[in-house]
């Protein structure tokens, strides 16, 4: 895992983006958010653990089973508590939607009290889906968000280089290295 923060928010240039958005809205995929989404559509938290569980083939998984068996796939209750736990901001969870499927997402989470610093909780896009700036057009939603609501600094984390890559790209530096290890008894 590679701990990742960007100290500044005011400072990152989200003008670049606003075409990859335009781009994405061209094949047929709209930005909205989770908070939108859970007004219209009661199968919304569904449809992101669907995400999350779709995205996750291909991931460097930082917290490997015994085994090397994938994790039992979380119920809808499990995501919710979940993102519950975390803090996650409804409003601050951009999603990627086409044809009434998720194909990714990004989330904000509280880190403190008064909302100057935020985390990341998650970013994750379908396989059907990488390659086309979805996590950076999510990342840079969740940037506009952050600054909009005053927050000043945000920080996440990462095992996907490629995740690593997209979050360089908006300034984000690296803080610290994790490597977790399985011990098999």
């Amino acid at each position: 895992m590679t701990g990742l923060v960007l100290d500044d928010i005011a400072v990152v240039d989200l003008a670049p983006y606003l075409d990859l958005e335009r781009a994405l809205r061209a094949r047929g995929i709209e930005i909205v958010t989770l908070a939108d989404e859970l007004r219209s559509d009661p199968t919304s938290w569904a449809k992101l653990r669907d995400t999350n569980q779709a995205a996750q083939f291909g991931w460097p998984d930082p917290d490997p089973t015994p085994d090397g068996s994938p994790h039992d796939p979380e119920t809808v209750e499990q995501v919710r508590a979940r993102a519950a736990d975390f803090g996650m901001i409804p409003e601050a969870c951009v999603v990627a939607k086409a044809r009434g499927e998720y194909s990714g997402y990004s989330a904000l989470t509280v880190t403190d009290r008064a909302r100057t610093q935020a985390g990341s909780g998650g970013t994750a896009v379908r396989p059907a889906y990488r390659g086309l700036g979805i996590a950076t057009t999510l990342k840079a939603s969740c940037i506009r968000w952050a600054r909009d609501n005053g927050v000043r600094q945000l920080a996440t984390a990462s095992g996907n280089p490629a995740m690593v890559h997209v979050n360089e790209k908006f300034g984000f530096r690296g803080t610290y290295a994790e490597v977790r290890l399985v011990r098999r008894f």
